[in-house]
């Protein structure tokens, strides 16, 4: 399995107007992953810029995949995926795509994913507390080009966010060869007295920004020891 993490700007850097954060972020990734047991090359780091830590360098990408419209900066991360298709980079393994704060708490059994993703091309999840799909964690394979090349020209043409693109192909049936996974492997920060029951346990992906007090604060009871110690290390307790 692919762990895949993006970040583009034009200013060709990490450190955008929240100093450090952006940059910290990912070497939480980082020291995450490797803490899990994830092998280096299994960790893609893309972006549009040489960066390293610890040994692993980012996968360097075109500027063009700055997704400018409406600067939807975030939306990055579609044409990124793109790319990686255009340039064979996605071959046989299970992909996993989550956003810089969505954090792996747990091993994954990659043998179950790839059995429930079954037939389907890519992995989604729900908020939990909304009918909206999430697009900050999903697991895909080389089948799924086209429903990115969708997300991409719906993006496009309804001047729409990549999340609200997918929302979009979902509800008009022209995306239908997806499957919905748990909410486990996305757990966002919102609304936990409705959502946390609704959880596959162990918890394993919490989605929250750590820079944040009202965030941290929702999750100190449910990120695990290890994890919390490698959160102190950027002093975030």
């Amino acid at each position: 399995m692919k762990s895949l993490l993006t970040f583009v700007d034009l200013k060709k850097s990490f450190n955008l107007d929240h100093e450090k954060q952006h940059e910290n972020m990912v070497k939480i990734q980082i020291d995450n992953s490797l803490d899990l047991g994830w092998k280096p090359d299994d960790i893609v780091l893309a972006t549009n810029f040489d960066y390293e830590y610890r040994g692993i360098k980012s996968l360097v990408v075109s500027d063009n995949c700055y997704y400018s419209k409406n600067n939807f900066y975030r939306s990055s991360k579609i044409p990124i995926i793109i790319e990686l298709f255009d340039r064979n980079l996605i071959g046989d393994e299970l992909w996993w795509f989550h956003d810089n704060d969505a954090y792996q708490l747990e091993k994954f059994d990659e043998i179950k994913i790839k059995e429930e993703l079954g037939d389907n091309v890519i992995g989604i999840t729900g908020h939990g507390w909304t009918a909206r799909w999430n697009a900050g964690s999903f697991f895909f394979d080389k089948r799924a080009k086209e429903v990115f090349l969708m997300i991409k020209q719906c993006m496009d043409e309804k001047n729409l966010d990549e999340q609200d693109a997918l929302n979009d192909l979902i509800a008009n049936k022209i995306v239908q060869n997806y499957k919905v996974f748990n909410i486990t492997y996305n757990f966002t920060v919102y609304k936990h007295s409705s959502t946390l029951p609704r959880v596959d346990k162990p918890l394993m992906v919490a989605h929250f920004n750590p820079y944040k007090e009202k965030h941290i604060g929702r999750y100190r009871d449910l990120i695990p020891e290890r994890f919390k110690l490698i959160l102190k290390k950027y002093e975030i307790q």
